[in-house]
């Protein structure tokens, strides 16, 4: 009787053993941003050779730099491949495809983000941690870390909106031409004021999307980074489109 006893218990024990190699492994990322303002993940299969490269940052002309750039995505990864990582497989290349699709935005300034750890990294602190990390590309990074990014949308904006003023008023000047030079009325005049208001639409429209998406950055930067403070509440900020 004791012999069948531990017979089944070396026999459950072997089924447990069995069933924990099973198990799959699961890789949790751990995530850093070098000096060059991108994401990193220590988890990475290739974070050795990342850190060699990170530290051409400073050259991007150098073939290094650009070999670090094709490095940087979960597809160069073996955890990805081999499917143990905290991102299921089928989710990573989901998300990949999204970001070609230029899905995925920065919060401050409406760009499209082009680094997949980028995304990554935002997405990991909201399902672990429960923290809403705004996915922001690396040109607006550098801008938080010197405390420079009111200044630097103000220098952005302006630009935009007096290139936009000028092109309207170039276009309806040539609206109001086309109609007092042809005071009759002919089908053509219409096909043709239709074409320059459609020309002056291409060109309006990326100013006005790039204008909305600075100004929202500009709350959501307030909101969320809090108040640069300067002997008193306000914004070191005198931009007059706020």
């Amino acid at each position: 009787m004791i012999g069948i006893c531990s017979g089944i218990l070396m026999n459950n024990n072997e089924n447990s053993q069995h069933e924990n190699s099973k198990k799959k492994r699961i890789i949790q990322p751990s995530f850093y941003i070098d000096d060059g303002q991108r994401v990193i993940c220590e988890s990475h299969s290739q974070i050795d050779r990342i850190r060699v490269l990170s530290s051409f940052s400073a050259m991007p002309e150098l073939e290094e730099a650009q070999q670090l750039e094709k490095i940087l995505t979960c597809k160069t990864c073996k955890h990805y491949h081999n499917d143990e990582c905290f991102f299921p497989k089928e989710e990573i290349d989901k998300i990949e495809s999204d970001r070609l699709d230029y899905t995925f935005h920065c919060n401050l300034c409406g760009g499209s983000i082009d680094r997949p750890l980028t995304i990554m990294y935002s997405l990991y602190n909201k399902h672990v941690f429960k923290v809403d990390v705004p996915t922001v590309c690396c040109s607006c990074f550098s801008t938080l870390e010197d405390d420079s990014f009111l200044s630097n949308t103000r220098r952005r904006i302006i630009p935009i909106v007096l290139s936009s003023v000028l092109s309207s008023i170039f276009f309806l000047s040539l609206i109001a031409f086309f109609f007092y030079s042809f005071r009759a009325i002919h089908g053509w005049i219409f096909l043709l004021f239709f074409l320059i208001m459609a020309i002056w639409a291409y060109f309006i429209f990326p100013n006005v999307r790039s204008i909305i998406f600075l100004l929202r950055g500009r709350e959501y930067y307030k909101k969320t980074y809090g108040k640069i403070k300067h002997q008193t509440d306000q914004y070191v900020d005198d931009f007059p489109f706020d």
